[in-house]
């Protein structure tokens, strides 16, 4: 099973950009990444969605 975490962690990495960044780009607050970068809470699949479209990300990857 994949990890949402670090997949979530590695997209953002690789594309070089800070919590705040990413969460801007998402439109949700830096708290909320790090809750899913930490594995407290899980991003809904519309959000998923949203991610895999930006970052061209299958999401059956």
């Amino acid at each position: 099973m994949y990890e949402i975490n670090k997949i979530i962690k590695k997209i953002r990495d690789d594309n070089k950009l800070t919590q705040t960044e990413f969460a801007a780009f998402l439109s949700v607050s830096h708290q909320t990444v790090s809750s899913w970068e930490r594995a407290r809470t899980r991003p809904t699949l519309v959000m998923l969605k949203k991610i895999s479209q930006s970052f061209n990300i299958p999401l059956s990857k």
